[in-house]
């Protein structure tokens, strides 16, 4: 055996190895672009997983560097800091949840006035056009037409005598405009709704409802706006032995609310496909940047799934992790 022959194969082969890395590492700093995509979104919120899923992948896809900034709570002042950093880090491009145009007017438009431009994602400022953000395009679903839609849905099943709305956010722009579009097709029909606070800690979404619904024994339909707080309604509502007695109805999809409406628990929920909301903004920035294309608004929902086609939302979901 000739071991300076071995030697010297395994130093090309370290060689070899060496470069591949520093190469990419290479292409890691060389990013033709830098975007920041600042959300109201909790860590550890599990809906906007398929958002960051979205956003790696296109970021990938396309070599560009993608910075994505979420809340560490429910804050609306620490939205807007994030923002301020966000604009300070002079990126190419910034990716904005609208969440209150109140709140992040005057930093949006101090970006798009020092040439970055901005993108809205998953919540767009609800003005007229001559008074909204001046941003490029929204990705999304539109939010009053979400709570419309699921509420039109329900009174195909049946027109209930006394509704709550569950909220996690109050002042949330987008959570707002939902419970104003279930309220526009339910209160013409008489049915009285409530707005319930449960906050933004998932562990007091279900003890609030229950005393809620002990407190209101009238309430047949509860609407949830979100993953934790429609968990939260499925288990109180089996709990409570009020399975076809206490209707329920959401706003996204994801196993568990798959899995419900299957099971007839849940009549129905919307699906506003957050994946698409991480990637299609990322890819829009990119060809605005590098060609000089103008992004439309891209519409990801409100997509009403119930019995009848749960099954076709199971493939997004088992790849994205949520529809």
């Amino acid at each position: 055996m000739n071991c300076k022959r071995w030697r010297k194969e395994g130093d090309m082969k370290r060689l070899v190895l060496l470069g591949l890395i520093v190469g990419l590492v290479g292409l890691a700093f060389s990013a033709e672009y830098t975007f920041y995509f600042v959300t109201h979104g909790v860590v550890g919120d599990p809906w906007w997983a398929p958002v960051v899923k979205g956003v790696e992948d296109a970021a990938r896809l396309l070599g560009v560097r993608v910075v994505y900034v979420g809340l560490e709570r429910w804050d609306l002042a620490l939205l807007k800091a994030n923002l301020e950093a966000a604009i300070l880090a002079e990126p190419d491009g910034i990716i904005l949840t609208i969440t209150s145009y109140e709140v992040l007017d005057e930093p949006a438009r101090m970006a798009i006035g020092r040439g970055i431009p901005i993108i809205a994602v998953n919540v767009p400022d609800p003005r007229p056009a001559g008074e909204r953000i001046p941003y490029l395009a929204y990705v999304g679903q539109q939010e009053f037409q979400a709570g419309k839609a699921l509420a039109e849905r329900v009174v195909r099943e049946f027109i209930p005598k006394a509704a709550v709305v569950m909220i996690t956010e109050p002042g949330h722009v987008g959570l707002e405009a939902r419970t104003a579009g279930i309220k526009s097709v339910l209160e013409p029909l008489g049915t009285k709704v409530d707005v319930l606070d449960v906050t933004a800690d998932p562990a007091l979404h279900g003890p609030i409802l229950e005393s809620y619904l002990i407190g209101h024994p009238e309430v047949d339909m509860v609407f949830a706006l979100g993953p934790s707080d429609a968990w939260a309604a499925i288990q109180v509502v089996k709990e409570m032995g009020k399975v076809g007695q206490i209707r329920l109805a959401t706003i996204d999809v994801d196993p568990r609310i798959a899995e419900a409406i299957m099971e007839g628990v849940m009549i129905c929920a919307v699906a506003q496909q957050p994946y698409m909301q991480g990637f299609i903004p990322v890819v829009w920035m990119y060809l605005h940047l590098k060609y000089g294309f103008i992004p439309p608004d891209v519409p990801t929902g409100p997509a009403v799934i119930d019995k009848d086609n749960v099954d076709s939302v199971m493939l997004q979901i088992k790849t994205t992790g949520g529809a």
